[in-house]
């Protein structure tokens, strides 16, 4: 089964506005809005958003038509392990 980071749950972790999580990427606030509502991050932003979610991947089925980050049964939602801070 593919899967896909869950953006919003993992800019939400790290407590940013999509402005802000956009300036971290070396995207705009509309692409991370686009990414939010089911456009699949590709190339090296997918890989920047892998390394920054970790271990610890925010992953929902690829076929998932919305995505919940309130923690219901069956959600596939965990806390990254990026702290925010640079290496």
């Amino acid at each position: 089964m593919n899967e896909v980071i869950n953006v919003k749950a993992l800019r939400e972790s790290l407590g940013l506005s999509q402005a802000a999580f956009g300036e971290r990427v070396g995207v705009d606030q509309s692409t991370v809005s686009h990414w939010e509502n089911g456009k699949k991050p590709r190339g090296p932003a997918l890989k920047l958003l892998q390394a920054m979610a970790g271990d610890d991947l925010l992953l929902v089925p690829q076929d998932a038509d919305r995505v919940s980050t309130a923690g219901a049964a069956g959600d596939l939602v965990a806390a990254p392990a990026f702290s925010g801070e640079a290496a």
